[in-house]
């Protein structure tokens, strides 16, 4: 009995010494793994870093501003432009119409007026917008709401406009008929920013982690993404937050086609697409209190792009915008 009651004692101290020093060995290699994977953080952060640029989110104001100027950043309304300005129009199919679309039926096709979405005075961007775009002007977007073309065809060039006006004799247009959307102010910061994996895997082959250790890499530098969604109608410049699939080879195949140009040729798209970057993105913008909006489909976002040599010459005339949602 004596050895038998020896023998049940060494097993419970064994027993006891298992699930104590093997706890703190467990603890002692998470530890260890947890500074492994900061190191490993650290250092993609660092290799990310080249890429880094800001981005200018905004946010709408769904309030109606009594001091509104003509000439403040501002969504719908009546957009400031110069003397003998043609309206831009587009005559392409419904595909998914977005707002003002009561008597509209898919897949009809007639000319339409694009509706003015935003008015951008470039003056009263943050400081570090000036390595891109000019200290003074106005960047307008124009966008066929009617038709809501998605961007994945040649057809939809001329659904979606920028114009850059330069100061000067500008005033205030009334937009064609049933294409007027509520004004409303909008209020720019500062962001830093980083593509999304998506895009960002494209072009980079060399990453040795995945995108859960991407966005770890990325959020070291402060790129908040989480943040952008919740906080943010949009944002100029920067990086695009995709919903799909990285758009740089669709706006470069697209643009071609358009001009009746050969894209056959996957390589030579994929290498020309490096020069696109994100010009524009807007999200869902709620114009009151009681839930009247403006949504891309199904919570989506509309794009616009832009060569980076196209925007350096302050040529718009060749953007292209594309219609994501979920």
């Amino acid at each position: 009995p004596d050895r038998e009651e020896h023998k049940r004692r060494m097993n419970i101290v064994e027993k006891l010494k298992k699930l104590f020093f093997g706890k703190k060995s467990a603890e002692g290699n998470s530890a260890e793994r947890e500074r492994a994977d900061a190191r490993s953080a650290a250092e993609d952060a660092e290799g990310l870093r080249p890429l880094l640029c800001p981005s200018f989110p905004f946010v709408v104001q769904w309030r109606e501003e009594s001091d509104l100027s003509p000439a403040d950043s501002k969504f719908g309304g009546a957009p400031l432009l110069p003397p003998g300005f043609v309206w831009p129009v587009y005559a392409g199919e419904v595909v998914c119409p977005v707002y003002h679309a009561d008597e509209i039926v898919n897949g009809e096709k007639r000319e339409r007026p694009l509706s003015f979405l935003m008015q951008i005075d470039l003056s009263g961007l943050p400081p570090a917008a000036r390595g891109f775009l000019p200290a003074k002007g106005y960047l307008s977007f124009f966008y066929d709401l009617q038709t809501g073309r998605w961007g994945g065809e040649a057809e939809d060039f001329g659904c979606a406009r920028v114009y850059y006006f330069p100061d000067g004799d500008l005033s205030p247009v009334e937009p064609p008929a049933g294409t007027r959307l509520p004004e409303r102010k909008i209020c720019f910061s500062e962001a830093p920013d980083l593509p999304d994996w998506e895009e960002f895997v494209e072009s980079d082959k060399t990453f040795g982690g995945d995108w859960e250790a991407y966005d770890r890499a990325r959020a070291l530098l402060g790129v908040d993404r989480e943040k952008e969604e919740k906080a943010y109608n949009g944002k100029l410049l920067g990086y695009a937050q995709i919903i799909q699939d990285s758009m740089l080879q669709e706006c470069e195949e697209m643009s071609r086609r358009s001009r009746g140009e050969d894209a056959d040729d996957e390589e030579d798209v994929f290498v020309k697409s490096r020069d696109w970057t994100l010009l524009l993105q807007i999200g869902t913008v709620d114009f009151s209190i009681d839930e009247e909006e403006l949504m891309w489909g199904d919570d989506g976002n509309l794009y616009f792009y832009i060569r980076r040599r196209d925007l350096a010459a302050l040529n718009f005339g060749g953007a292209w915008a594309i219609l994501q949602c979920f």
